[in-house]
């Protein structure tokens, strides 16, 4: 697995006593454009820039790019800005508040949901405020064919990626037993804060929590 260092201020160290057992690994998409200029779709140096914290305060774990590699911001001892105000209702009826302090955030590079924009054409959310305003479209979505669930548009998740993501996942696992034969515990954004869609669902959630299981083992996984 490819993977790069990029570590970012926007953390709450080992130590610090808001930190709190791993509980949750919650599921995001970073809702970057596809971009036309790499042979991936992924735009690595926006990507860095983020984690390294030039553009907003928000942070995660991992981001698992378009053709698989792998940026990591932090390590599994310390807690990410990537939950913000969100609450958990677990299947036993608990309530996990304050996630961020409890939980590893992992990030798919994919921009989300799409919109149709005449001819055949999609925009992503950036580019719909610009139709919304009448202004001229310069990059249209230039990724692979949209996924079409319920009738809105998604950008589908990269084979690569997913398996990617699930060595990601299987390594926070291993550092975290108690996660293990417990899938509930692998979360979407949108499963805790309301106003959020990510990772949408053409993220294949069920797929990934396979990885909980005891019985689950990656042979070509290997640990950086």
């Amino acid at each position: 697995m490819d993977r790069s260092l990029h570590i970012t201020p926007h953390k709450y160290l080992e130590g610090d006593r808001r930190v709190k057992p791993v509980e949750l690994i919650v599921m995001h998409y970073t809702a970057v454009p596809y971009s036309s200029k790499t042979s991936h779709g992924s735009n690595p140096r926006r990507i860095r820039n983020w984690l390294l914290g030039a553009s907003r305060k928000s942070s995660t774990h991992y981001v698992v790019l378009r053709d698989g590699s792998v940026m990591q911001a932090a390590g599994l001892t310390e807690r990410t800005w990537h939950a913000g105000k969100s609450k958990f209702k677990t299947p036993t009826g608990d309530t996990l508040k304050s996630v961020n302090f409890c939980s590893i955030g992992v990030d798919f590079d994919n921009v989300g949901q799409l919109f149709p924009a005449g001819n055949g054409k999609f925009v992503d959310y950036y580019g719909r405020v610009k139709l919304k305003k009448g202004d001229r479209i310069k990059n249209y979505y230039a990724g692979p064919e949209p996924i079409e669930i319920d009738g809105k548009f998604w950008e589908p998740y990269s084979r690569e990626s997913v398996d990617s993501m699930k060595k990601v996942i299987l390594e926070i696992v291993s550092v975290f037993p108690q996660l293990k034969d417990e899938p509930w515990r692998l979360v979407g954004h949108e499963d805790i804060r309301s106003t959020k869609s990510d990772p949408g669902p053409a993220c294949p959630m069920d797929e990934l929590r396979e990885v909980f299981s005891s019985s689950y083992s990656s042979p070509d996984t290997h640990y950086c």
